[in-house]
């Protein structure tokens, strides 16, 4: 049952106005007060009601289409961070730079184009900075800002077009 805050609650078989194209999602501003829902009479009922049924088979297939469409998204930012090899592996049994390059496919999954990044490399190996880093000029070249606060000096110099420093704060 979906609550309305302000007028009461929206029974599962009322329709949602405006969303029809996608309805095995509701947002909730978009959810029609009880008083608006619509009055039917014994003739309308059953074709309400299997339109609503209809529905409900419909569903999966848009669920499962979304879902095809978020694995292959997901997929790709994997790619691109270079873990689509471990796609399969739990977090916890990652390496410590797979942790970080992991953090970094979190942060493209939200389409934010401003990216801050709080040391994404310390504790890295050179070795493996050195792998790390061309990543993070894929996405400053990709039309992204990143804002990014690192200790090593070194990795700022190679990565960033202007820095800033802070002394003592």
């Amino acid at each position: 049952v979906f609550v309305d805050l302000h007028k009461g609650e929206r029974r599962p078989g009322d329709p949602v106005r405006g969303r029809r194209h996608r309805p095995c999602h509701v947002e909730p501003h978009h959810v029609p007060l009880a008083s608006r829902a619509p009055r039917l009479d014994l003739r309308q009922a059953p074709l309400h009601a299997l339109q609503h049924l209809a529905h409900v088979y419909l569903a999966p297939w848009a669920v499962a289409r979304e879902e095809r469409a978020n694995l292959a998204r997901a997929m790709a930012i994997l790619e691109f961070v270079g873990l689509q090899g471990r796609a399969a592996e739990l977090a916890t049994d990652l390496s410590y730079a797979e942790e970080k390059l992991l953090a970094v496919a979190r942060l493209l999954a939200t389409d934010a184009e401003v990216l801050l990044f709080d040391e994404p490399l310390s504790g890295l190996a050179p070795s493996t900075l050195r792998e790390i880093q061309p990543i993070f000029r894929r996405l400053a070249a990709s039309g992204r800002t990143l804002v990014v606060i690192e200790h090593n000096l070194d990795v700022i110099r190679e990565l960033c077009d202007v820095a800033i420093f802070l002394d003592e704060g």
